[in-house]
């Protein structure tokens, strides 16, 4: 009498490690991420992560003046510590890449608390960064703040 062996089926294994991820980021979308870090380190006064979010020549325009490297985070920080709270929201940006250049417009529509009572602001901003050692550094912001309507 025969022996019956049972037959051994092979079937085919997706190596899902060797696969690209589904969702993978784009640049634009690291761009974003970077933005939304650097208004993290301003809301928190985090400067460790302000520094890491920005490039060592990282200069701004904004609340009338021009800021140098962390004076920024610095003014923002102080301006808390006098009681005020601000409320950012990046909406409606477009993110532009070429190569290792990116620039990013958006509406910063947020808020300024102050003991007065809480004002609704929006600002229009925008961005330069550069891509460098694997990560986007912001190099330059100009903030105009809207006026309010009368």
């Amino acid at each position: 009498m025969p022996v019956v062996r049972p037959r051994r089926t092979v079937i085919p294994i997706l190596l899902v490690s060797l696969l690209p991820p589904c969702a993978t980021a784009t640049p634009q979308d690291s761009v974003l991420g970077v933005a939304n870090e650097f208004i993290t380190a301003l809301r928190t006064d985090d400067l460790d992560r302000f520094r890491r979010v920005t490039d060592a020549g990282f200069y701004a325009f904004d609340a009338g003046r021009k800021f140098s490297g962390t004076e920024l985070a610095i003014f923002v920080k102080d301006a808390h510590a006098q009681g005020m709270r601000f409320s950012w929201s990046i909406t409606d940006p477009v993110v532009h890449v070429n190569r290792d250049i990116a620039w990013l417009t958006y509406v910063n529509q947020g808020s300024v608390e102050t003991q007065a009572g809480n004002q609704p602001v929006t600002w229009l901003e925008s961005m330069v960064l550069e891509y460098r050692h694997s990560h986007w550094h912001i190099r330059f912001l100009h903030s105009t703040r809207v006026p309010s309507p009368k």
